[in-house]
Protein backbone atom coordinates (compact mmCIF):
# COMPACT_ATOMS: atom_id res chain seq x y z
CA UNK A 1 0.00 0.00 0.00
CA UNK A 2 1.37 3.36 -1.11
CA UNK A 3 0.41 6.70 0.84
CA UNK A 4 0.85 10.06 -0.59
CA UNK A 5 1.19 12.86 1.40
CA UNK A 6 2.95 16.16 1.88
CA UNK A 7 1.43 17.09 -1.03
CA UNK A 8 2.32 20.88 -2.63
CA UNK A 9 2.26 22.61 -6.08
CA UNK A 10 5.27 20.64 -7.27
CA UNK A 11 6.21 17.96 -5.30
CA UNK A 12 4.82 15.33 -2.91
CA UNK A 13 5.77 12.05 -0.37
CA UNK A 14 5.60 8.30 -1.06
CA UNK A 15 5.72 5.87 1.89
CA UNK A 16 5.11 1.88 1.73
CA UNK A 17 5.47 -0.51 4.21
CA UNK A 18 9.00 -2.49 5.01
CA UNK A 19 9.26 -5.55 2.67
CA UNK A 20 11.96 -8.74 4.53
CA UNK A 21 14.96 -9.02 2.50
CA UNK A 22 14.74 -6.31 0.26
CA UNK A 23 17.10 -3.73 -0.19
CA UNK A 24 16.31 -1.63 -2.92
CA UNK A 25 13.17 0.53 -4.51
CA UNK A 26 12.56 1.58 -7.60
CA UNK A 27 10.18 4.24 -7.99
CA UNK A 28 8.51 5.68 -11.90
CA UNK A 29 6.02 8.54 -11.90
CA UNK A 30 4.97 10.82 -15.05
CA UNK A 31 1.77 12.54 -15.86
CA UNK A 32 -0.59 11.02 -16.63
CA UNK A 33 -1.11 10.23 -20.94
CA UNK A 34 2.72 10.40 -20.82
CA UNK A 35 4.34 7.38 -22.50
CA UNK A 36 7.91 8.39 -20.83
CA UNK A 37 8.67 7.36 -17.13
CA UNK A 38 10.70 9.20 -14.68
CA UNK A 39 12.51 7.11 -12.27
CA UNK A 40 14.28 7.15 -8.62
CA UNK A 41 15.74 4.22 -6.92
CA UNK A 42 15.91 4.62 -3.10
CA UNK A 43 17.08 2.07 -0.23
CA UNK A 44 14.26 3.46 2.08
CA UNK A 45 10.63 2.91 2.45
CA UNK A 46 9.83 6.90 1.49
CA UNK A 47 11.00 9.10 -1.58
CA UNK A 48 9.81 12.73 -2.51
CA UNK A 49 9.16 13.73 -6.23
CA UNK A 50 9.78 17.05 -6.62
CA UNK A 51 9.70 19.70 -9.61
CA UNK A 52 6.86 18.70 -10.31
CA UNK A 53 3.67 20.55 -12.84
CA UNK A 54 1.55 22.01 -11.06
CA UNK A 55 -2.12 21.21 -11.51
CA UNK A 56 -1.10 17.47 -13.29
CA UNK A 57 -1.99 14.37 -12.40
CA UNK A 58 0.54 12.04 -11.66
CA UNK A 59 0.99 8.21 -12.02
CA UNK A 60 3.39 6.23 -10.17
CA UNK A 61 4.42 2.84 -9.55
CA UNK A 62 7.14 0.83 -7.13
CA UNK A 63 8.87 -2.41 -7.86
CA UNK A 64 11.03 -3.88 -4.97
CA UNK A 65 15.03 -5.64 -5.23
CA UNK A 66 15.72 -8.63 -2.89
CA UNK A 67 19.12 -10.06 -4.58
CA UNK A 68 19.32 -9.47 -7.55
CA UNK A 69 16.43 -9.83 -8.63
CA UNK A 70 13.56 -6.90 -9.60
CA UNK A 71 10.13 -7.63 -8.44
CA UNK A 72 6.95 -6.41 -11.14
CA UNK A 73 5.91 -3.04 -10.46
CA UNK A 74 2.69 -2.07 -8.22
CA UNK A 75 -0.56 -0.90 -9.38
CA UNK A 76 -0.74 1.78 -10.89
CA UNK A 77 -1.47 4.77 -8.63
CA UNK A 78 -2.23 8.49 -9.21
CA UNK A 79 -2.39 11.56 -7.37
CA UNK A 80 -3.48 15.66 -8.43
CA UNK A 81 -1.10 18.09 -7.67
CA UNK A 82 -3.09 21.78 -6.84
CA UNK A 83 -2.96 24.55 -9.63
CA UNK A 84 -2.47 27.57 -8.96
CA UNK A 85 0.14 30.40 -6.82
CA UNK A 86 2.10 30.91 -9.96
CA UNK A 87 4.46 34.25 -9.91
CA UNK A 88 4.46 35.90 -13.53
CA UNK A 89 5.72 39.61 -14.74
CA UNK A 90 8.89 39.37 -12.93
CA UNK A 91 11.25 42.38 -14.01
CA UNK A 92 14.23 43.91 -13.26
CA UNK A 93 14.15 48.04 -11.11
CA UNK A 94 17.50 49.61 -10.52
CA UNK A 95 20.73 47.81 -11.14
CA UNK A 96 23.94 48.66 -9.33
CA UNK A 97 27.25 47.15 -9.10
CA UNK A 98 26.24 45.52 -5.52
CA UNK A 99 22.76 45.01 -6.23
CA UNK A 100 19.44 44.47 -7.97
CA UNK A 101 15.73 45.68 -7.37
CA UNK A 102 13.24 43.63 -8.80
CA UNK A 103 9.43 43.38 -9.12
CA UNK A 104 6.78 41.32 -9.68
CA UNK A 105 2.67 40.97 -10.06
CA UNK A 106 0.93 40.11 -6.66
CA UNK A 107 0.27 36.25 -6.95
CA UNK A 108 -3.55 35.38 -5.33
CA UNK A 109 -3.46 33.87 -1.73
CA UNK A 110 0.25 34.48 -1.64
CA UNK A 111 1.54 34.99 1.86
CA UNK A 112 5.04 35.51 1.21
CA UNK A 113 8.02 34.76 -1.66
CA UNK A 114 10.91 33.55 -1.65
CA UNK A 115 13.85 35.05 -4.67
CA UNK A 116 16.25 32.54 -5.30
CA UNK A 117 19.84 33.50 -6.65
CA UNK A 118 23.40 32.36 -7.68
CA UNK A 119 26.15 33.49 -10.27
CA UNK A 120 24.86 31.87 -13.84
CA UNK A 121 26.77 28.82 -14.59
CA UNK A 122 28.49 28.83 -11.13
CA UNK A 123 26.94 25.29 -10.30
CA UNK A 124 26.39 27.08 -7.02
CA UNK A 125 23.52 26.27 -4.69
CA UNK A 126 21.12 29.66 -4.93
CA UNK A 127 20.52 31.50 -2.04
CA UNK A 128 17.54 32.94 -0.78
CA UNK A 129 15.63 36.07 -0.04
CA UNK A 130 11.97 36.12 1.62
CA UNK A 131 9.84 38.95 1.31
CA UNK A 132 6.31 39.71 1.85
CA UNK A 133 5.47 42.21 -0.92
CA UNK A 134 5.72 41.35 -4.98
CA UNK A 135 9.40 43.55 -4.66
CA UNK A 136 12.84 42.65 -3.30
CA UNK A 137 16.48 43.88 -3.48
CA UNK A 138 19.02 41.32 -4.25
CA UNK A 139 22.40 43.21 -2.15
CA UNK A 140 26.14 42.11 -1.85
CA UNK A 141 26.44 40.83 -5.24
CA UNK A 142 29.95 40.89 -7.29
CA UNK A 143 30.40 43.76 -9.74
CA UNK A 144 30.11 43.45 -13.68
CA UNK A 145 28.75 39.48 -12.90
CA UNK A 146 25.92 37.45 -14.19
CA UNK A 147 23.36 36.38 -11.84
CA UNK A 148 20.55 33.85 -12.70
CA UNK A 149 17.35 35.02 -10.40
CA UNK A 150 14.12 32.92 -10.37
CA UNK A 151 11.13 34.01 -7.69
CA UNK A 152 7.99 31.81 -5.96
CA UNK A 153 5.09 32.18 -4.03
CA UNK A 154 3.99 30.78 -0.74
CA UNK A 155 0.60 30.11 -0.86
CA UNK A 156 -2.14 27.48 0.34
CA UNK A 157 -0.27 24.51 -0.59
CA UNK A 158 3.58 25.46 -0.07
CA UNK A 159 5.81 27.03 -2.60
CA UNK A 160 4.58 27.56 -5.72
CA UNK A 161 6.70 26.83 -9.58
CA UNK A 162 9.27 28.99 -9.67
CA UNK A 163 9.32 31.24 -12.34
CA UNK A 164 11.52 31.68 -15.23
CA UNK A 165 15.11 32.17 -14.73
CA UNK A 166 15.75 35.80 -15.47
CA UNK A 167 19.95 36.32 -15.89
CA UNK A 168 20.38 39.92 -14.84
CA UNK A 169 24.04 41.45 -14.99
CA UNK A 170 25.38 44.09 -12.16
CA UNK A 171 27.17 47.01 -13.63
CA UNK A 172 30.97 47.72 -13.31
CA UNK A 173 31.69 48.59 -10.31
CA UNK A 174 32.52 53.31 -10.53
CA UNK A 175 31.39 53.08 -14.16
CA UNK A 176 32.64 55.85 -14.89
CA UNK A 177 34.16 56.41 -18.81
CA UNK A 178 37.12 58.44 -19.38
CA UNK A 179 36.73 60.03 -22.90
CA UNK A 180 39.00 63.32 -23.47
CA UNK A 181 38.98 64.31 -19.60
CA UNK A 182 35.29 63.92 -19.40
CA UNK A 183 33.53 61.07 -17.35
CA UNK A 184 29.94 60.17 -16.93
CA UNK A 185 27.96 56.81 -15.09
CA UNK A 186 25.30 55.19 -17.25
CA UNK A 187 23.30 52.56 -15.79
CA UNK A 188 21.19 50.10 -15.94
CA UNK A 189 22.78 48.65 -18.84
CA UNK A 190 21.07 46.85 -20.24
CA UNK A 191 17.91 48.11 -19.56
CA UNK A 192 14.60 47.79 -20.56
CA UNK A 193 12.54 50.83 -19.44
CA UNK A 194 14.54 53.79 -18.10
CA UNK A 195 18.52 55.16 -18.49
CA UNK A 196 20.09 57.00 -15.92
CA UNK A 197 23.05 59.39 -16.79
CA UNK A 198 25.44 61.23 -14.15
CA UNK A 199 27.93 63.41 -14.98
CA UNK A 200 31.09 64.55 -12.86
CA UNK A 201 31.24 68.03 -15.25
CA UNK A 202 28.02 68.76 -16.59
CA UNK A 203 28.34 68.84 -20.48
CA UNK A 204 26.31 71.02 -22.59
CA UNK A 205 23.87 68.31 -24.50
CA UNK A 206 23.29 64.78 -24.42
CA UNK A 207 22.56 63.03 -28.00
CA UNK A 208 21.64 59.42 -28.48
CA UNK A 209 22.26 58.09 -31.81
CA UNK A 210 20.96 54.62 -33.16
CA UNK A 211 23.31 52.04 -35.19
CA UNK A 212 22.60 53.97 -38.28
CA UNK A 213 23.35 57.12 -36.85
CA UNK A 214 20.13 58.83 -36.66
CA UNK A 215 19.43 61.29 -33.73
CA UNK A 216 16.76 59.68 -32.00
CA UNK A 217 17.13 61.72 -28.63
CA UNK A 218 18.58 65.33 -28.42
CA UNK A 219 18.23 67.25 -24.91
CA UNK A 220 20.27 69.74 -22.73
CA UNK A 221 22.39 68.64 -20.01
CA UNK A 222 21.98 68.54 -15.99
CA UNK A 223 23.84 66.86 -13.68
CA UNK A 224 22.05 63.52 -13.62
CA UNK A 225 19.51 62.81 -15.92
CA UNK A 226 17.00 59.87 -16.09
CA UNK A 227 15.81 59.21 -20.01
CA UNK A 228 12.87 56.54 -20.69
CA UNK A 229 14.06 54.49 -23.74
CA UNK A 230 11.15 51.89 -22.80
CA UNK A 231 10.37 52.60 -26.53
CA UNK A 232 13.40 51.74 -28.14
CA UNK A 233 13.69 48.81 -30.23
CA UNK A 234 16.16 46.31 -28.66
CA UNK A 235 19.60 47.06 -30.07
CA UNK A 236 23.03 49.01 -29.55
CA UNK A 237 22.54 52.74 -29.18
CA UNK A 238 24.81 55.28 -28.60
CA UNK A 239 25.42 58.56 -26.19
CA UNK A 240 27.24 61.80 -26.76
CA UNK A 241 27.96 64.23 -24.29
CA UNK A 242 28.69 67.73 -25.68
CA UNK A 243 31.10 69.83 -23.62
CA UNK A 244 31.39 73.72 -24.16
CA UNK A 245 35.39 72.85 -25.24
CA UNK A 246 34.07 71.10 -28.43
CA UNK A 247 34.84 67.89 -26.90
CA UNK A 248 32.54 64.78 -26.80
CA UNK A 249 32.59 62.13 -24.31
CA UNK A 250 30.68 58.60 -25.78
CA UNK A 251 29.22 55.58 -24.09
CA UNK A 252 27.07 52.61 -25.97
CA UNK A 253 24.30 51.41 -24.06
CA UNK A 254 21.65 47.75 -24.82
CA UNK A 255 17.90 48.52 -24.71
CA UNK A 256 16.90 44.90 -24.55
Amino acid sequence: NIVATNLSYTSFKLDWAAIAGVNQFSVRYRVEGSTTWSSVNVVAETTTLENLVAGATYEYQIQSKCGVAWSVFSTLAQNILPSGCELDGLTTGDISANSIDLNWNTTAGATKYLISYALAGSGNTPLGIEVTMPNGTIEGLTENSVYAIDVQAFCEFGWGPKSNIMNVQTTPDGLFDVVLGQRFLLYPNPTSSNLVLEFKTKPIKVTIYDVLGQVIFLEKAVNKMDIDVHHLKPGFYFIHASYPDGSVASRKFLKK
